[in-house]
């Protein structure tokens, strides 16, 4: 399949998960947003979404995409390393045009994906998952605006946060 075998599939791939990411995150965004306006809100959207069979398959397709994206970027960055052969770059210049973000992808989809890895475990792992297999945990899954709050008092978690947008923002 041309997807898999070429370099120009390889990289449709990547473009087609990326906007499917860049969508999620402009949808994830708005449903965050109402939390700066009012709780009640938020934890309406959190109920309306929580544990239910659509958030979940949603979930999953949203793993998939990400997992593929991922996949497809090393793929790619091998590929591309391979091709130079041991001589990595015959010039050093940097051109002009080039943006630093666009030099420096890898860097920053390590540090999306690692804010990832701490937004699960801050907030999926501990209200969705909580919710769907029924465990107690830190916080009560219908609150999600208290969790909020109870997150980002320490500042940690907010410099860390603030490090993830900026990356996310750039890749």
């Amino acid at each position: 399949m041309w997807l898999i075998n070429s370099s120009i599939g390889r990289k449709v791939v990547m473009a087609l998960t990326g906007v499917a990411l860049v969508l999620f995150l402009t949808f994830h965004m708005s449903m965050n947003v109402a939390a700066l306006f009012s709780g009640d809100a938020y934890n309406t959207i959190c109920e309306l979404l929580g544990a239910n069979w659509y958030a979940v398959v949603a979930t999953m397709g949203l793993a998939a995409l990400a997992v593929i994206h991922i996949v497809y970027a090393f793929w790619l960055t091998m590929q591309n390393r391979a091709a130079r052969g041991t001589s990595r770059y015959e010039v050093v210049a940097k051109p002009q045009n080039v943006e630093w973000a666009s030099q420096n992808m890898l860097v920053l989809g390590i540090i999306v994906l690692l804010g990832l890895l701490l937004h699960f475990f801050n907030f999926w792992y501990n209200m969705m998952f909580a919710e769907l297999v029924g465990f107690e945990g830190v916080c009560d899954p219908a609150d999600g605006f208290g969790w909020i709050q109870e997150t980002f008092k320490n500042p940690v978690y907010v410099v860390l946060y603030i490090v993830w947008l900026v990356a996310l923002w750039f890749h």
